[in-house]
């Protein structure tokens, strides 16, 4: 009886928690329906073209991790997440040159996170685990900029109108801090985005993670606290989803201020007694009030991998669910670690659902500059000898 009054105080402070965060905000808040119906890829998107890359481009490079591909010069200009190779590849397959591999050499990486080329020509390439840029211009190495000490971690560079930047970080560490002092901030103080100008110096950082604890949709949440939220830019305005404990997309303008929030309801979130599943725990967490104690994360919180826009079209692509923790409560009807694509229109400054949960069994790492999406395989065996990368063009 005394730990059943323990947890339901425990609860009553997390929501006051909650209602208190929330308030904090001061942003406006609407909530967004998808569609119950599931729909098929193939239905959206007609294929238009494909493109085979050899695995092994040369002696010392082989292909197993694309994470994004840009058109450049009539050519791909490929990122690789295993061998943190940015290189450039013709249509054809042949390896052209390559910009920066793993190593501590001039324009090398030693964790590639992302790059973009910008409306320059440059292109612009993170290093997460050093925290710096690197620029190349004509194919050639310019420079490593050192980012803020105020974030750590860049994992997404989106470049913003008035040749400002959006790095998406994890922010966690004091002004002033240096490489012997580091002065960490309190939870709270964490920005995911950071506004950087033409010259690589922060403006600002922005939204701000919700509280640790936080009351969502009518349940308990718990947000991820060592991920980043990926965004992208539509016009003049910038769309993130973060990720804390919910869907939620938070909207801001490009000096960082927030316009809105949009929370997003989905026919796959499932709800569970709360009280059966309080006394398990998670592998790792030495904590009773475990993250999936707090709520229906088990079958309803996913993790988000990338956001695209084509025009006025923003796509979601979700790996989901995490719902195997525990499987005597796993009810989705996703099929395990799949990827779906959720699809918003922008109509006058107003997000609206298209539709949603558009299961995959391939991946989403690009836009053409004619506005349709490369793709390559959600999985592939080690011992292939090539990938496929298709380009889809919308049907809506």
């Amino acid at each position: 009886m005394l730990n059943y009054y323990k947890s339901k105080i425990f609860f009553i402070i997390l929501f006051f928690i909650g209602i208190i965060g929330c308030a904090n905000e001061n942003t406006e808040v609407k909530k967004l329906y998808f569609n119950s119906k599931l729909y098929s890829f193939e239905k959206i998107f007609q294929k238009v073209q494909d493109y085979t890359i050899p695995t092994v481009l040369n002696d010392s490079i082989k292909i197993f991790g694309i994470n994004k591909i840009v058109e450049y010069n009539n050519s791909f200009l490929i990122s690789d997440s295993r061998s943190h190779t940015l290189f450039l590849v013709s249509k054809r397959g042949k390896l052209k040159k390559i910009f920066g591999r793993k190593g501590k050499g001039p324009g090398d990486f030693i964790f590639l996170s992302d790059f973009i080329v910008t409306h320059d020509r440059k292109v612009l390439a993170l290093d997460a685990l050093t925290n710096t840029l690197n620029i190349f211009q004509k194919k050639k190495f310019i420079n490593k900029v050192r980012l803020s000490f105020v974030h750590r971690f860049p994992e997404q560079i989106l470049e913003c109108k008035d040749d400002k930047f959006i790095i998406c970080a994890s922010r966690n560490l004091e002004d002033g801090s240096s490489k012997g002092n580091f002065r960490f901030l309190p939870y709270k103080q964490k920005c995911y985005l950071n506004l950087y100008d033409k010259d690589f110096n922060l403006n600002v950082s922005f939204v701000n993670p919700n509280p640790l604890y936080n009351k969502s949709m009518d349940v308990f949440a718990v947000p991820l606290m060592n991920t980043f939220s990926p965004s992208v830019v539509i016009g003049d305005k910038i769309y993130t989803m973060r990720q804390d404990g919910f869907y939620e997309i938070i909207v801001s303008n490009c000096k960082g201020k927030r316009i809105t929030k949009y929370l997003v309801y989905q026919p796959h979130f499932v709800k569970f007694d709360l009280n059966s599943i309080q006394d398990h725990k998670v592998s790792g967490y030495n904590s009773n009030y475990s993250q999936e104690k707090q709520g229906q994360i088990i079958a309803s919180h996913s993790s988000p991998v990338s956001l695209h826009a084509i025009d006025k079209y923003l796509f979601i692509t979700i790996v989901a669910p995490f719902d195997n923790a525990f499987e005597q409560y796993s009810t989705s009807e996703w099929a395990e670690r799949k990827y779906h694509l959720d699809i918003y229109r922008v109509e006058k400054d107003e997000l609206k659902t298209v539709v949603g949960g558009i299961v995959m069994n391939k991946k989403i790492v690009g836009i053409t500059q004619d506005n349709e999406i490369l793709c390559i395989d959600n999985k592939y065996e080690e011992n292939i000898k090539e990938i496929r990368i298709n380009k889809y063009r919308m049907k809506l």
